[in-house]
């Protein structure tokens, strides 16, 4: 069962039972416990993250009304925090949030969860609004015209009073920590306790929004009580396979706008994958780019192998001769692929189902790639000097950092999402950038290699170095 306070000059928290505290006696720790909350707040304030913070409340074996509840602020798994509770507590709960959410001015901005059951140590709850501050929010991915007002935000934070300290804390906008935190807490285990308050708080925002032709009438979820939306057409048809999920109206439309540029893009990338095609020797440019020797040589010895792919593979930002792609991989296989090592070594101890090639056999099969182009053509692969860091239009200085991690690193749509799924899983199929993908991939590789060895070399942990301090 929580344990709940109130004193006896002036509320400050919420109660399910009283506990009457002498205010003088209490005087000492509500000063300290101000200027703890108060340090997090002013850090926070100083330094604000990109991302909105986020809460998630989970009711854990329950039965008979009663069970445990868990809060995790920030997914931080080893700093959860869980708490003994009935129904009855749960409805105090609802009825906080419905206090915070219109906004009442002697609403109390506290709830004490009680004694926490790992460490015994009591526990509150609470937000500090920041009405009057000026200025507004600007989360990284929205536009800065459509920011949040600082006013409509607060400091979340959950407070060890046994040990004086924040537990964790978070910046969020009231609104939204006030869905999350019920959502996340009335689905957990299908309760039947819903608040009216809240749920026509909710309910009544609704939002069309049109772009370049294109439109959307969003709707909310029963299930989270989040803007959903489906995408219309300028001809006035669903696009199918688009859609838009959304915590407010400001992120909402910098998505909305966002999706539909990215709806432009991909139909004009669609027309020209389909023309690119047409005139293009795409089964012979699959054969390279996902190593299949033995393919590959039977259709240069049956003559269906298109020999102007030898001088270039047109279609992409870099058009390169064919070869460059066994030259590529060669450099990538046999070397450090960085953060992205995970995606081609497979591991029986953690993969469900082994893979249809593994790491070594791609390998194998790109030095008979090699050797093909060497017999039948005369290219010695391995004698080749490539510079692949020229295919650096998106790596700094040429692209910021924000740029190349949407165009490397980006889910789903970054490269490296896909390129390397051929290692395992060779499928044959192209596109008309896969080749100038994979060029660009190739100096993304390198160039962070770059970067790790600097990073070595100023712990004292560089190859070179290694293999000088050796041989003196």
């Amino acid at each position: 069962m929580f344990t709940h306070f109130k004193v006896k000059k002036g509320k400050t928290h919420t109660h399910a039972c009283d506990i009457d505290i002498d205010y003088e006696s209490s005087f000492i720790h509500s000063n300290m416990k101000e200027e703890t909350i108060q340090k997090e707040i002013d850090k926070l304030m100083n330094n604000l993250p990109n991302h909105l913070g986020d809460i998630i409340t989970d009711i854990l074996n329950y039965s008979k009304q009663s069970g445990i509840l868990e809060i995790n602020v920030n997914g931080f798994y080893n700093e959860r925090l869980y708490f003994d509770f009935t129904m009855t507590d749960i409805k105090h709960i609802f009825e906080w949030l419905e206090n915070l959410l219109l906004n009442k001015k002697d609403s109390p901005k506290e709830f004490i969860l009680g004694n926490e059951k790992n460490s015994g140590d009591i526990y509150t709850m609470g937000i500090k609004l920041l009405i009057g501050n000026p200025g507004n929010y600007h989360e990284k991915y929205w536009k800065s015209d459509l920011s949040v007002p600082l006013e409509e935000c607060c400091i979340f934070y959950t407070y060890n009073s046994t040990e004086d300290r924040i537990g964790k804390s978070m910046f969020s906008r009231v609104e939204d920590l006030v869905r999350r935190i019920y959502t996340t807490l009335r689905n957990s285990k299908k309760i039947r306790l819903k608040s009216e308050i809240i749920e026509s708080f909710y309910q009544a925002k609704q939002y069309h929004l049109e772009y370049k032709g294109y439109s959307t009438t969003t709707k909310i979820s029963d299930k989270d009580l989040r803007l959903y939306g489906n995408f219309i057409s300028p001809d006035k048809t669903e696009v199918e396979g688009w859609g838009i999920a959304a915590n407010n109206y400001p992120e909402l439309k910098t998505r909305f706008e966002s999706v539909v540029e990215k709806i432009i893009e991909n139909d004009k990338w669609n027309r020209t994958n389909k023309e690119w095609e047409k005139n293009t020797d795409i089964i012979s440019i699959g054969c390279v780019f996902y190593i299949l020797p033995e393919v590959f040589k039977e259709r240069i010895v049956n003559k269906r192998y298109d020999l102007s792919l030898n001088t270039v593979v047109k279609g992409g930002t870099y058009e390169v001769p064919l070869y460059y792609v066994t030259k590529a991989w060669d450099i990538l296989l046999k070397g450090d692929l960085c953060h992205n090592e995970f995606r081609v070594e497979y591991d029986p101890e953690f993969d469900d189902e082994p893979v249809d090639r593994t790491l070594e056999n791609a390998i194998s099969q790109n030095d008979e790639m090699k050797c093909i182009w060497k017999e039948l053509f005369g290219i010695d692969i391995d004698l080749l000097d490539v510079n692949f860091l020229v295919y650096n239009k998106h790596l700094p200085p040429n692209a910021s950092e924000e740029e190349k991690y949407y165009f490397f690193q980006d889910v789903p749509d970054g490269i490296e999402e896909w390129i390397l799924d051929g290692i395992n899983s060779p499928k044959g199929g192209v596109q008309f950038d896969y080749v100038s993908s994979l060029m660009e991939f190739t100096a993304y590789i390198l160039y962070e290699r770059q970067l790790n060895n600097k990073c070595l070399w100023r712990k004292g942990e560089c190859p070179l170095i290694a293999d000088m301090l050796s041989n003196q």
